[in-house]
């Protein structure tokens, strides 16, 4: 029972160690060089950039269905809020709307992937809290 209790306890400390773990990439703005501090995405991050990331229409007559759409831009700006620790600068909507293309590839590049199955997994699940939300009005 020990080893038990002892492996778990390890995966704990390994689990907290990434969480707290601090990585920087080095970005060229306009001739500037910014230093980034970023942590990596968990599990709960993902799924709320997800959320942020999934828009949802009217529901479609015919079909009963809700109309929902998936915006990789929204996933790219909630994923780098959530991950970018202490910015030398606020990260706005302005900001993010400004930046340099070149600069995005490269934020691009810290940005775990979302999975197709994220995301009809998410818009499945939203589109039944929003049609039961529908009918509740």
């Amino acid at each position: 029972m020990p080893a038990k209790n002892s492996n778990a306890m390890d995966a704990l400390q390994m689990i907290l160690a990434k969480a707290n773990e601090v990585n920087s990439i080095e970005l060229n703005i306009y001739g500037e060089k910014i230093t980034l501090n970023y942590k990596p995405l968990g599990w709960r991050s993902i799924n709320r950039s997800l959320s942020a990331a999934m828009e949802y229409g009217q529901t479609v007559e015919d079909q009963g269905s809700v109309s929902s759409r998936f915006r990789i831009d929204k996933y790219y700006i909630a994923a780098l809020n959530e991950m970018i620790v202490n910015p030398p600068f606020p990260l706005t909507e302005t900001f993010w709307n400004a930046l340099p293309r070149e600069v995005g590839i490269q934020l691009e590049a810290i940005i775990p992937n979302r999975s197709e199955e994220h995301t009809s997994e998410l818009q499945s699940r939203f589109g039944i809290s929003y049609a039961v939300f529908c009918l509740k009005k």
